[in-house]
């Protein structure tokens, strides 16, 4: 059992935005003294929903920029309105109400008092899973006579079918819902519907498919005629932005494509400056003309990267070990989510800035063994050695490794798992940030899609290939 749900560590569960807010009683998220004085809280910086049209003072651009595991507003904070008076009943009805009143919350205090007592006395960890995964076929283990290669992506489209990224095999392969291999399109090349190395995919809302191709730094868009087959449509290249080159696809929506921009390493001495200090990537809108406009939507710290010098020039670099980085995707209802790997941090929002949360959870990460360290240490020659002693040494395990938002807009975390483990923990976590469930899946297996009651994954074991899981979600 992890740590986090020991008596030693707790966890807790804040959410700064609430959509649901607007509608609750005016009292619900007050304290019973002021519901009795009859005083409405006014929106507030911490807690205010920021839809147009919320009466909230707050700039709109607080909370979306995420430095040093930290989210750092790039907007003024409004400060806390003054309580109002909420309307108050008249004569004998007032007296009546009054009384009517005090009586239903010394009934509800008792009756919370009773069941914290009782719920004092319960193991949390012995109630039944209200989440179940229930497998349904596999992809790529000989018995079809698929396989792949290595899969970077998994998308899923409204009727269930899967679309698969194999990045050593530049052809986007299309199942469908029962697991049958229904399309094929692309194939290696520069030409038009051609990839070198496909990075992304992405179904877009008007069923157009839009496949991003990382060396070339195009994004190819297909859609599928009567006969079921897809067709190329159309392509844009993707240009850089103030010094950075678009390294990731997330997704479309009505305000444009939205790419996450971040820093190379250069083996000159211009290319110096980008190697030192943290590295930081942004999520920005694109057009259709294939350049980056406004602010970021997201900055979020990139992956921990350990690089070695020599006479001031970059002779190689490493992802860090143990390295914690940036996780953004979008959901399927076109929210964009960005977190840090150092702790549960995420910020959601929409794509226009009109709607934004941000949901923290205390989780304690997982401690990084001797015998780890020296199994790395080995794997090193001696320049690598010398540089990451002087980065210095990891201490723990990042607190997750993904994370993936279902069509109910519920968060499943993937908990950072040690070495040998054969399960690893999943926090599933509500739209508002509340705990659904705690499940247990195989060590191996990265859930890449959950949509229409069917979670996708990619399950890795050692000396196998890679298959693709799919499983009908219960609950």
């Amino acid at each position: 059992m992890r740590p986090w749900r020991s008596e030693e560590c707790k966890y807790r569960s804040t959410v700064a935005h609430d959509v649901e807010a607007e509608k609750r009683p005016a009292c619900a998220t007050d304290s019973w003294n002021n519901c009795m004085r009859g005083k409405r809280p006014a929106a507030t910086a911490g807690g205010a929903d920021t839809r147009a049209g919320s009466k909230s003072t707050r700039q709109p651009d607080f909370f979306l920029t995420m430095k040093d595991n930290t989210l750092t507003p790039t907007g003024g904070i409004a400060k806390s309105q003054a309580m109002e008076p909420a309307p108050r009943a008249q004569g004998r009805l007032a007296c009546f109400s009054s009384t009517i009143r005090f009586v239903s919350v010394f009934v509800v205090l008792v009756t919370q008092g009773l069941l914290g007592l009782l719920a004092m006395h319960v193991d949390v960890s012995a109630q039944p899973s209200s989440i179940e995964l229930e497998e349904l076929f596999r992809l790529g283990d000989d018995e079809e006579g698929v396989l792949f290669g290595g899969i970077a992506q998994i998308a899923s489209d409204a009727a269930g079918r899967i679309y698969v990224v194999d990045f050593k095999n530049p052809v986007m392969r299309v199942f469908s819902d029962a697991g049958e291999l229904v399309s094929a399109f692309g194939g290696k090349g520069m030409g038009p519907g051609e990839f070198m190395r496909i990075r992304n995919v992405f179904v877009g809302e008007n069923g157009k498919v839009y496949v991003w191709d990382g060396q070339l730094a195009r994004l190819s868009v297909f859609e599928e005629r009567p006969s079921g087959k897809f067709e190329f449509s159309g392509s844009v290249q993707i240009e850089e932005h103030d010094g950075k080159y678009p390294s990731e696809f997330v997704g479309t929506g009505k305000e444009g494509m939205v790419f996450v921009y971040g820093l190379g390493f250069g083996f000159c001495d211009e290319c110096e400056a980008s190697t030192e200090g943290p590295r930081f990537n942004d999520a920005m809108l694109v057009n259709e003309d294939g350049h980056a406009t406004g602010d970021p939507l997201v900055t979020v710290r990139g992956y921990e990267t350990l690089v070695v010098k020599k006479g001031g020039l970059v002779v190689s670099w490493m992802r860090f070990p143990f390295a914690k980085g940036s996780h953004i995707t979008m959901s399927p209802s076109g929210y964009l989510y960005a977190g840090w790997s150092d702790a549960i941090n995420i910020v959601a929002r929409s794509l226009s800035g009109d709607w934004q949360r941000t949901i923290t959870r205390e989780y304690e990460p997982l401690p990084i063994t001797k015998s780890e360290l020296d199994s790395v240490l080995e794997n090193l020659d001696q320049e690598q050695r010398s540089a990451l002693h002087t980065a210095g040494m990891p201490q723990t395990r990042p607190v997750f490794q993904r994370f993936v938002v279902d069509d109910e807009d519920r968060i499943w975390i993937q908990a950072s798992t040690a070495r040998g483990a054969t399960t690893t923990e999943w926090l599933i976590l509500g739209p508002d940030g509340a705990d659904v469930d705690v499940i247990d899946l195989p060590a191996g297996l990265r859930l890449e899609t959950i949509r229409g009651g069917k979670a996708i994954g990619v399950l890795t074991e050692k000396g196998s290939s890679p298959v693709i899981v799919a499983y009908q979600v219960q609950g």
